[in-house]
């Protein structure tokens, strides 16, 4: 294999490979899908509530209250702490006299003026409300007569519906980039007998599939990665990264299979349309904890899929997930094998005619 014939390939699968819409298909959809699940069950639009604060003295409230899970903003004028929640730039605003700080540590009862947005939701006025009455308790020198200890009733393994999607999002992204993209260009320069006329050049059909690999197999990478980022996984850089690079290599194969194996599109929507139940499997298990493991260890995507579940869900090491990484690795390796007995027979195919 010449691998500056893989590099060549290489380069005009990233030059040509935009301007079809396939491509810009496959790229957005599973970031689209990313990002609406992460609005629906994660937290990007659910910002901290909002409290405004016009101090006419020196309190120490507005220190306090910075220490609170909420955001807070200091207003110059009483007028435009009450244009702003009135506005919805403020979910409530506190109107704080000059001496309150002192009436408060004497034991007096000062006028507290808590303004309330119409627009603002029945929990962040709770919060907000909640959170002014701690905050002055803490100012008057008394804390909260209550520790509220929360306790998970059953068997305290939740996970959030959000983390239990996460594998599923990540490895249609992964599969799309490493299966469908490169199997689905290899069948249409067949179908346009592109692949036969390059038989007549240096060209050899494995170094055409070895360079569309190649570019699939980055893709992957990147896409999985970008997957992860939107739906707000930053940790275990290094971790994620093997993972994701494991799981495209073993997609990046049975993409490679399936454009050898089949010819025409017809076709190969009908594979993929079965076949990724299959491929998708582990992922849907996962969204049920009480269904055995054993049955997606059946399947092999589960063993890039279940590392990067316990490494981004659960926090566990690179190290603990070694043993079903390495299968998932021996299992890229043999369908490596079947991917170069399926190149040598399409390459004596196109060479009969």
């Amino acid at each position: 294999m010449n691998l500056r014939h893989v590099w060549l390939v290489a380069v005009k699968e990233i030059r040509m490979a935009p301007r079809g819409a396939t491509f810009v298909i496959l790229i957005v959809f599973p970031l689209l899908i990313t990002f609406l699940i992460h609005a629906v069950f994660g937290d990007l639009f659910t910002p901290s509530p909002r409290l405004g604060i016009h101090d006419q003295g020196s309190s120490a409230v507005v220190e306090l209250a910075r220490t609170r899970e909420i955001d807070v903003t200091v207003y110059e004028t009483e007028e435009a702490l009450r244009a702003a929640v009135a506005a919805h730039d403020a979910d409530a605003g506190l109107l704080l006299q000059a001496d309150f700080d002192s009436e408060v540590r004497e034991g007096l009862r000062p006028p507290l003026q808590l303004f309330l947005s119409s627009e603002a939701s029945d929990t962040d006025r709770l919060v907000l409300s909640v959170a002014v009455v701690d905050v002055i308790r803490e100012l008057a020198g008394h804390p909260s007569p209550l520790l509220v200890e929360t306790v998970v009733a059953g068997d305290g393994a939740t996970v959030p519906i959000e983390d239990r999607l996460m594998p599923l999002v990540v490895l249609m992204a992964v599969a799309l980039a490493a299966i469908f993209l490169p199997g689905s260009t290899i069948v249409q320069e067949r179908e346009n007998r592109t692949l036969q006329a390059m038989l007549v050049t240096p060209l050899r059909v494995g170094e055409v599939m070895a360079g569309k690999g190649v570019v699939g197999f980055l893709l992957a990478v990147v896409m999985g990665l970008l997957t992860l980022l939107i739906g707000g996984v930053s940790g275990q850089t290094v971790a994620v990264l093997v993972v994701l690079a494991i799981a495209a290599l073993m997609c990046i194969q049975m993409g490679l299979m399936l454009g050898a194996a089949v010819t025409n599109m017809a076709a190969l929507f009908s594979i993929w349309k079965a076949g990724g139940t299959v491929i998708f499997a582990p992922a849907i298990l996962l969204l049920f904890p009480d269904v055995p493991e054993w049955i997606a260890r059946l399947i092999p995507t589960f063993y890039f899929l279940g590392p990067l579940y316990e490494i981004v869900v659960h926090g566990a090491s690179l190290a603990s997930q070694a043993l079903d990484l390495s299968i998932g690795v021996a299992i890229s390796i043999a369908l490596g094998f079947a991917v170069a007995g399926l190149s040598r027979r399409m390459e004596r195919r196109l060479a009969a005619g």
